[in-house]
């Protein structure tokens, strides 16, 4: 039971990676909705024991409409900010442990009580996908649930070397 356990939440991370980078690449080439030959719209390939398939992220409409201004993991906290290691990033579960690293600068990100928080409860890694489309899941959050690991991607205004958080949200792993 335990080793199903960890490989399903092994795979649910690759997924969540994936999905995350797809979502990003999707929004940087072309409509959020929209799904080409090439690839173009925000889409995760799922492996299985059906095969792989493609599917279409379809971001959460509470989101904004634009792409996120940093996305990464986690960090640390310091009082109301929070600072997230960019660039490219990767989550790896081993004999039970997460291990995580990233290879961009951190960014700091202040939170304000304006701030909306929202936690990704989208299940990637589960269920079947409708029409090869999964609908993004989000819920309202706690900053005091974000920890160790935990993915965040951020959209707010720049003011000198921080951002100041418009929405936030986070995706704690085999969550």
């Amino acid at each position: 039971m335990n080793r199903r356990v960890l490989i399903a939440g092994s795979v649910a991370i690759v997924v969540l990676l994936l999905a995350g980078a797809a979502f990003v690449g999707g929004r940087l080439l072309g409509d959020r909705n929209q799904v080409t030959e090439e690839g173009s719209g925000p889409t995760v390939i799922r492996s299985g024991p059906g095969g792989t398939q493609s599917l279409e992220i379809v971001p959460a409409e509470e989101l904004p409409s634009v792409s996120a201004d940093v996305k990464g993991l986690y960090v640390r906290r310091e009082d109301n900010s929070l600072f997230v290691g960019t660039g490219e990033f990767m989550l790896n579960i081993r004999d039970g442990e997460v291990i995580s690293d990233y290879d961009g600068p951190e960014v700091e990100v202040v939170v304000t009580h304006d701030t909306v928080v929202y936690r990704d409860k989208t299940a990637y890694g589960t269920g079947e996908a409708e029409d090869g489309k999964i609908q993004q899941v989000v819920k309202p959050g706690s900053l005091e649930e974000i920890g160790k690991h935990s993915l965040i991607s951020v959209w707010g205004q720049e003011r000198g070397s921080r951002l100041f958080a418009e929405v936030l949200v986070y995706k704690i792993p085999l969550d």
